[in-house]
């Protein structure tokens, strides 16, 4: 997120991400944004992964475990700040502002973009799959519950736009993830990328 924020055809398109270094930083940003996730910086698969949402005198805390949503609902910053301070490291984990990704009820939906480097040194956007949740589910991984769906289809029913819409926004995502890869290329040599875009 630092290496790709310095880059100004990038930055527009990152959450908003910070460094957990104390529970105080999520009760804040909690203030700011209503609604956070705080991620485990070495994590994989959508582990780990926790949804926070707040309103009137309440915070409401999602995750899987165990390939089942659950849910804790804290009444006082102070609970918050215990549970936070039980449950999560300074330094290990990071807090993103929340994108509301939910296109079909009930459902999350993202999209991922697969990269790869050719001989000539170029980035070729290989294909896409678009991967629904559970429902409920907080995450959209494979490995936890989620599944993949048609990518054209998907984007028609949600977005309510026609299909040249939809090709027109893919090349969009294709082109922004390809500049992301390029910028990532300048500080670390890698031949093929993910990109996940909600």
């Amino acid at each position: 997120h630092q290496i790709l924020s310095k880059n100004e055809d990038v930055l527009p398109y990152l959450p908003k991400t910070f460094i957990y270094k104390n529970p105080e930083d999520i009760l804040n940003y909690l203030k700011r944004y209503r609604t956070i996730y705080v991620k485990p910086i070495f994590g994989l698969k959508g582990k780990g992964i926790v949804k926070m949402m707040t309103g009137p005198n309440l915070y409401c805390i999602k995750y899987r475990f165990k390939q089942k949503n659950k849910t804790i609902n804290l009444s006082s910053e102070k609970e918050l700040l215990n549970y936070v301070e039980k449950n999560f490291k300074k330094n290990r984990y990071i807090i993103q502002e929340g994108i509301d990704s939910e296109l079909v009820k009930g459902r999350i939906i993202d999209f991922r973009i697969f990269l790869v480097k050719n001989q000539t040194g170029q980035w070729e956007d290989v294909g896409i799959i678009a991967r629904k949740g559970s429902k409920g589910s907080i995450v959209s991984n494979l490995s936890n519950g989620g599944r993949v769906d048609n990518v054209i289809k998907l984007m028609s029913s949600s977005f309510k736009i026609s299909e040249e819409q939809v090709l027109s926004t893919l090349e969009e995502m294709s082109t922004i993830s390809i500049k992301a890869a390029r910028v990532i290329d300048k500080y670390e040599n890698i031949f093929r990328l993910g990109v996940d875009i909600a």
